[in-house]
């Protein structure tokens, strides 16, 4: 609950704007959500636990998918008006 309401919200923030695309950004941001599935679960055997596993047991989605759906539906939200938002003149 704690990772739902405060870590994800502040990871999602500006995603829209800023979405890594470097290997090691994406590594880095996607390791705040691993420490956190450990957290979650409390196991933090590093050596013997499957990290993907905690993620799929909690039902967690990858950091990179909320951002590439968060990022579409800005767009849509953005092409159908339903969003204010100043667009440059010549995008117009």
């Amino acid at each position: 609950m704690a990772y739902t309401s405060i870590v994800r919200p502040e990871l999602k923030f500006a995603s829209v704007a800023w979405d890594s695309y470097t290997k090691n950004n994406i590594t880095q941001i996607e390791a705040v959500q691993l420490r956190t599935a450990g957290f979650a679960l409390n196991c933090y055997d590093r050596y013997t636990t499957s990290v993907s596993g905690l993620i799929k047991q909690l039902g967690w989605d990858s950091l990179e998918n909320k951002r590439t759906a968060n990022r579409l539906n800005v767009f849509y939200k953005i092409v159908n008006n339903q969003i204010a938002i100043q667009l440059p003149n010549d995008l117009q």
